[in-house]
């Protein structure tokens, strides 16, 4: 299997690792920042800046694999995503596979629905996750540094919920759970599949006479937190939160939790790499209605820096 790179930036490291495990070949890479010059080649593979170079090259790497399906790999700038997957379309053989960086169609764009393409979503493949869920819980740090970057642009990127929320909003489509994101300038990351939320009644849960107070400062969690507070349990691996009620303190915690801080990234191309070459692959007409949920939610939480400090939920019945 032979493969072509557009856009050889941050992102591309897990495609390069995920094309040589699926036992790939990277033939051609097309990115101008990086190789200026019309065609360059370095180490036997052919470096383009000029995308209508591409054809010609894939193209003669294409008939020398005996019509064996070409993919090429789309990891540049979000906003030329839709003008590169046209481009290939139209002027590759039709057994030609596009893998694309997520969004691929920004929010204005109209989506280009064919079985050649293929869009990365690649959390979906971690090994880790469970079959259904109750909440996953979103905290992304970005800064001003981030918004003056073209992924701080929407204009570039389709904005905070194509750029970051994407992944998260498909993963409790999936599952069956609430959404809950933020966008903060400063803090922890949190990226959390939540469930089965176990509650228990106590009474006076921070007195002296409490039997239990010592068992909860045994195992590092701060009973003095404000009730309806989110707190992290590291002995349990789990979260807790104070609930009040007629009784007194409901005290629950989330008995099974996913830290998706903690996966490996590049297993989660793997597998996906492996999924679409053996004919899977998320497809765009599979997300349309994620389509839907991210530009309806833009449209009322904002696309850039209006979403910072809010918190955003979606229960699962719209999901």
């Amino acid at each position: 299997m032979k493969f072509a790179l557009i856009g050889d930036g941050t992102i591309a490291k897990y495609h390069r690792k995920a094309i040589e495990h699926v036992g790939g070949e990277l033939v051609v890479v097309c990115d101008p920042a990086k190789y200026p010059g019309e065609v360059n080649l370095v180490d036997g593979m052919t470096r383009t800046t000029i995308l209508p170079n591409l054809p010609k090259h894939v193209l003669k790497h294409w008939q020398r694999g005996s019509g064996k399906p070409f993919y090429v790999v789309i990891a540049s700038p979000s906003h030329l995503h839709r003008e590169q997957i046209k481009f290939v379309l139209e002027n590759l053989p039709g057994n030609t596979r596009i893998i694309c960086e997520k969004p691929a169609f920004l929010p204005w764009e109209m989506p280009i629905d064919s079985d050649q393409i293929n869009i990365c979503l690649q959390l979906q493949y971690a090994k880790e996750l469970p079959q259904e869920a109750d909440e996953v819980v979103i905290k992304a740090v970005r800064d001003e540094a981030y918004f003056q970057s073209w992924k701080g642009d929407p204009k570039k990127t389709g904005g905070i919920f194509y750029n970051i929320f994407i992944h998260y909003i498909y993963l409790a489509h999936k599952l069956g759970a609430d959404f809950e994101g933020r966008i903060v300038t400063e803090g922890v990351q949190e990226r959390k599949i939540l469930s089965n939320y176990v509650h228990e009644e106590l009474e006076n849960i921070g007195s002296p006479e409490n039997p239990r107070r010592f068992e909860l400062e045994a195992q590092r969690i701060d009973y003095n937190t404000p009730i309806g507070a989110n707190r992290y349990c590291e002995e349990t691996n789990s979260y807790h939160i104070d609930l009040c009620n007629e009784s007194g303190i409901d005290y629950g915690y989330w008995k099974d939790s996913v830290d998706l801080m903690k996966i490996n990234i590049q297993d989660c191309y793997n597998s996906m790499y492996e999924d679409i070459v053996n004919g899977g692959g998320i497809k765009p007409r599979d997300l349309f209605y994620l389509d839907w949920l991210l530009r309806r939610n833009s449209e009322i939480f904002g696309y850039g820096k209006s979403c910072i400090g809010k918190t955003i939920k979606i229960g699962h019945e719209l999901l």
